[in-house]
């Protein structure tokens, strides 16, 4: 070899050098994109299920809300007119509160549809003038103003 020449394996030794620098830059390159795309879909994920109980929570507030203001009108009407005459107003409003009922039975929690239909047999019960037997009302009741089966 004379002076100024390199090596035959010196260019190769760098080119392998530089080609398993690449390799080893697309690949650390590949790992960061997997995992920042899993952090991303991770948070969707989370702010989808946020998003769901949030949407759940507005709509049984929703139908509570109708359900107690149903209930308060059928509570006022029935003091009006009951057991003297029962309007087409009352009848209508206990039909209402019967699809609020069983609306709330759809979407509520078990907690806020045992007290929704604990406070509608008590709201019947009490226009009714006996205990319903601790059965509840949509169950019970044929009509909203019939007879109640033993």
């Amino acid at each position: 070899m004379t002076n100024g020449q390199v090596s035959v394996w010196v260019p190769i030794v760098v080119g392998l050098i530089g080609v398993a620098g690449v390799i080893a830059g697309q690949l650390v390159n590949t790992w960061r994109e997997h995992r920042n795309e899993r952090i991303r879909w991770t948070r969707e994920q989370q702010r989808d299920a946020r998003q769901d109980r949030l949407a759940w929570r507005d709509k049984r507030l929703a139908v509570a809300l109708d359900l107690l203001i149903t209930m308060n009108t059928w509570r006022e009407l029935a003091v009006e007119s009951w057991p003297d005459q029962v309007s087409d107003e009352l009848r209508d409003t206990v039909a209402r509160m019967s699809d609020r009922l069983a609306e709330m039975k759809l979407v509520g929690t078990e907690r806020m549809r045992t007290a929704a239909t604990e406070a509608v047999d008590e709201y019947l019960e009490r226009l009714v003038g006996r205990p319903l037997l601790g059965r509840g009302v949509l169950e019970q009741v044929a009509h909203p103003f019939g007879p109640v089966p033993d």
